[in-house]
């Protein structure tokens, strides 16, 4: 296996535990902060019952037509499920506070964390806003005549909150993709898709530089060797992207969309080099979406912090395959600083995938 010229260092754990600990309050008072004022958000009840209505929709489509855009009804499902508090019992609250609740994924998330720390690991959560979260008007009108068209419910923010209390970072992107719903290039203007539930390349490109932002707050941090405008570039083009599968609303066209495409000037990394990288990235399509346009969240975050990175991402994989493919590597961990969860806000809701996997090898 061919290795890295690695210059990411060891830094005394005292320092480490110290640093870590600031990063953790510091993201827990901000997604309190962030929570109380998304829970005095206008509209909130009725926005919940537009997307209770998209639900009980004719049972036999897998999408919702809005205007010149399709919305996945599991969408609207996990939503409703991980953010409004069942009607019974009395009392009940949503899933995404409510930790006795079967299928929780709290505790496993806990537990993951619990495993990298004690291989020396760090876990960084990055959950994927939601479509309903970030263009909720699509089902409530009424809400761009409120002048705030933001997410509605703050349970996502709030669960964050109580994973940093627990001890588990996350990057929260729904506040700087919010402040971004918007580009200067009409071609880049959106964050999802209008005929499929995955993300625009921009919104792929946006989450990977928040990312390598925050990991470059880690101790051990320090640039990878891949340089843009010697090993690579930046080009810009317009791309087609259609997706295929469940993930592609039937009759959906073809969406002509601005790309910022990674192009080697030097040999790519290969999938041997990047298991050999720091950064271990676990996820689903998401991770991989809009590869041969070569704009993927994988490719952006080999842009901005030098590193080929090591993928896990199954398709439809992001609670538990990819976390099971892990625990079949050997070494799982070797050589590894950090493993990032790229984790879509829907597959939150508790299910039966949400099962804890021994995944460190140890």
């Amino acid at each position: 296996m061919l290795a890295l010229s690695a210059r990411c260092g060891d830094e005394p754990p005292r320092l480490t535990q110290v640093a870590r600990a600031a990063r953790l309050a510091r993201e827990e008072s901000a997604a309190l902060t962030r929570g109380a004022a998304l829970d005095a958000a206008p509209l909130a009840t009725e926005f919940a019952k537009a997307v209770q209505a998209l639900e009980n929709e004719d049972s036999t489509r897998r999408f919702v037509r809005l205007g010149d855009d399709w919305l996945p009804k599991h969408a609207a499902r996990g939503w409703r499920e991980w953010n409004v508090a069942p009607t019974e019992p009395a009392g009940a609250l949503p899933a995404a506070l409510d930790r006795a609740r079967e299928g929780d994924p709290f505790a496993v998330i806990v537990d993951l964390e619990a495993q990298f720390a004690a291989a020396g690991v760090h876990l960084l959560l990055v959950p994927v806003p939601s479509r309903l979260q970030l263009e909720p008007e699509l089902v409530l009108p009424a809400l761009v005549e409120s002048g705030a068209p933001v997410a509605r419910v703050a349970a996502t923010t709030h669960f964050l909150a109580a994973l940093a209390k627990a001890g588990v970072e996350s990057v929260d992107l729904a506040q700087p993709f919010m402040e971004r719903r918007t580009d200067p290039d009409p071609r880049r203007q959106r964050l999802y898709l209008r005929g499929n539930n995955h993300w625009t390349p921009r919104a792929a490109e946006l989450a990977a530089k928040v990312v390598a932002t925050r990991l470059a707050e880690m101790e051990w941090y320090s640039p990878g060797r891949f340089r843009e405008d010697v090993d690579f570039e930046v080009a810009r083009r317009l791309g087609q992207c259609r997706g295929e599968g469940v993930g592609q609303a039937e009759g959906a066209p073809p969406e002509a969309v601005g790309v910022n495409a990674i192009e080697w000037r030097t040999a790519a990394p290969t999938a041997e080099l990047a298991r050999t990288s720091p950064i271990l990235l676990l996820g689903d399509s998401f991770a991989g979406m809009h590869k041969e346009l070569h704009a993927s969240f994988v490719d952006q975050l080999v842009r901005f912090t030098g590193w080929p990175i090591d993928a896990i991402a199954p398709q439809g994989g992001a609670e538990l395959a990819c976390r099971e493919a892990l625990s079949r590597r050997d070494a799982p961990l070797e050589g590894k600083k950090v493993v990032i969860w790229l984790l879509p806000e829907p597959l939150l809701a508790p299910s039966g995938v949400w099962r804890k996997v021994a995944v460190s090898g140890s």
